[in-house]
């Protein structure tokens, strides 16, 4: 934040005094206003190829549905191999054509649509029933398989993620196992690998599609939990070509004290040539672990044999050491299973962390908690050298000057914006606890966004009012800091006053490149003209933005409109993108406005707090 001269400190102060003494409130924005200056680029849509016409769109229709597929049974086998976890290579699959019907078994219980399939309902952090009503069903589905992950803002991903794990009925059109597979995709590709064993085990075996027999595999091997593919591989052989089921059922039959079937059964795979070797070996030792048996295996990473969710699981069940540069080379879903896999090399799970929780896969305090963990296992000097003993600091040192300076060279250590994302949500609970003082006013806007992104609103508006306090006493410190907190912690908290001129006078003290500045400009006027804080009329007209009229944003104001809920969490992390300094201003205008309209205000808040912080300011 740009630190104003003497003359223009006290000129600024003064329109802070008045500002803030009327209050600067301004009434909710209309929900039907818009802001008058378009981009000068048509954006790319993001919804699924095919889904609608390109700009300029024709009225908006609901993609036909595809066939689905009927549970599995007793018919033939299709084929799929265990997807790359490096590489890109977890992205959605392509559309397939669609699968002939397999013959159900007589006596057999199917899910219905009605059946609620989940793990958590509102007392738990859930949504309630209705989350998906009034929207089409094979729109979902094919929206959730291409869409990418991990999305632009943490509190984006934590939003989706509630969604995706809530307890609800199936949308018509769409068979139960295939939208619950889809959610579970989505779910692994985020890096949440837990949650998705949690839901696909809400699905029993005799419901199961081919698709699901695709993606429950995935989830159970990605969470560490190979005895969960037990009660599936009998059924699995049986409909799919997918090397994986013999294998697992040889580790299946070791689990139930078969170790003669089990090496059996690899011995086989073996003659065959189904598997790749090394696949076969990981199975080979993992049985053989299991069955306390010694068949002599030696399992050693092939220098060129490439990650994938199979062989992570088998290799850290088995103990076999995963290459380390295959764990550090791995893409973002990946890291956000390993950092749950106590399995896997405490220092592969330390690298992963910090992505992990940026993403919004790990909470801020288990990220904490996992650095408390490597300062158990190491003296003190060791300590002192580490990122660990600084934040040891920043919660024991005696003065509350002494715990910020800790946290200031913790941020200070940052190499990238993501890195020093990081650093910000590991201090957050440590800057929590510090005493809300104007002995530490310089500090605000930084102790601010630390809580702001740990989603610690109550706290960081405390420093904001001390410094609207210091500033109504005249202190020149306090215009920078007041200014610093006041786009964010006004997204985030409505209590906060705002009006134009509080806005241009932000932006007048913005530091930074020009090309900085005006992009931070346009993401705080869409983030606060979206959520209905300053009109767009009073916003300079270097702030306002429109969003074109493409598929997308049609899409998303429609089901703001018609309340769907669901749709509208579904969209907005896929407008957000991948890159918090990619995120369309026009596109945050949108997703705030359809978020508050469907009641997710405090989050639509947090994310656009977020978006700003992790774009400067």
């Amino acid at each position: 934040m740009r630190t104003l001269g003497l003359k223009a400190t006290v000129s600024a102060l003064a329109v802070l005094v008045t500002a803030l003494a009327a209050g600067g409130s301004v009434p909710p924005v209309a929900a039907q206003q818009t802001a008058p200056a378009p981009p000068s680029s048509a954006p790319k849509s993001l919804l699924p190829a095919g889904t609608f016409a390109p700009p300029p769109p024709p009225p908006v229709a609901e993609p036909a549905p595809a066939p689905e597929s009927a549970p599995a049974g007793e018919a033939q086998s299709g084929s799929g191999e265990t997807p790359e976890a490096g590489d890109g290579a977890l992205a959605a699959p392509e559309a397939v054509p669609p699968e002939p019907s397999l013959p159900r078994s007589r006596g057999v219980t199917l899910l219905t649509a009605s059946d609620r399939i989940g793990v958590h309902g509102p007392a738990t952090g859930g949504f309630d029933e209705t989350l998906w009503a009034g929207s089409s069903g094979p729109f979902l589905r094919d929206f959730m398989k291409g869409q990418s992950a991990p999305t632009a803002s943490r509190w984006a991903h934590v939003l989706l993620r509630r969604a995706l794990l809530s307890r609800t009925p199936t949308p018509q059109g769409v068979l139960p196992s295939n939208f619950v597979a889809e959610r579970a995709h989505l779910l692994l590709r985020m890096g949440e690998a837990e949650g998705a064993r949690r839901l696909v085990a809400q699905v029993p075996v005799t419901s199961f599609t081919r698709r699901m027999f695709d993606v429950a595999p995935q989830a159970h091997l990605a969470a560490g939990d190979v005895a969960g593919l037990c009660p599936m591989v009998q059924t699995g052989i049986t409909v799919s070509a997918d090397p994986v089921w013999p294998l697992a059922s040889a580790v299946c039959a070791a689990l139930q004290g078969d170790d003669a079937g089990a090496a059996l059964t690899l011995d086989r795979e073996r003659e065959n040539h189904t598997a790749k070797a090394f696949d076969i070996q990981l199975a080979e030792v993992v049985a053989t672990t299991l069955a306390g048996g010694d068949r002599g295996v030696n399992a050693v990473w092939p220098q060129n044999m490439r990650l994938t969710t199979y062989r992570l699981a088998m290799a850290l069940a088995g103990g076999v050491e995963v290459p380390r540069q295959r764990l550090e080379g791995a893409n973002a879903a990946v890291k956000g299973w390993l950092v749950r896999l106590g399995a896997a090399p405490l220092a592969a799970r330390l690298e992963a962390a910090p992505t992990a929780a940026v993403n919004g896969a790990l909470p801020a305090r288990e990220l904490v908690d996992l650095w408390s963990l490597q300062a158990s296992l190491l003296d003190e000097t060791a300590i002192r050298a580490l990122p660990v003993g600084k934040l040891r600091t920043a919660y024991s040192a005696r003065t509350p000057e002494a715990r910020l300076a800790a946290m200031r060279e913790l941020w200070a250590s940052a190499r990238t914006p993501q890195e020093r994302a990081a650093m910000l949500l590991v201090t957050a609970d440590a800057a929590r606890r510090l005493p809300v003082t104007a002995s530490l006013l310089e500090a605000a806007p930084e102790l601010g966004r630390a809580l702001l992104l740990a989603g610690e609103v109550k706290a960081a508006r405390a420093w904001y009012d001390l410094a609207r306090r210091e500033a109504r006493n005249r202190n020149p410190k306090a215009g920078s800091a007041l200014m610093g907190l006041w786009p964010l912690v006004a997204a985030a908290d409505q209590g906060v006053p705002r009006s134009g001129d509080l806005f241009t006078l932000w932006d007048d003290m913005q530091d930074g490149e020009r090309a900085e500045r005006k992009r931070r400009r346009q993401l705080a006027g869409a983030a606060l003209s979206g959520l209905g804080l300053v009109p767009v009329a009073d916003l300079p007209r270097s702030a306002r933005v429109e969003p074109e009229a493409n598929a997308y944003v049609q899409r998303l104001r429609e089901a703001a409109q018609s309340r769907r809920r669901g749709e509208v969490i579904l969209l907005s992390a896929a407008g957000l993108g991948k890159d918090a300094a990619g995120v369309r201003p026009d596109y945050l205008h949108e997703i705030t406005r359809a978020l508050t309209a469907v009641g997710l205000r405090r989050e639509a808040g947090l994310i656009a707090a977020e978006i700003l912080i992790r774009n400067g300011a």
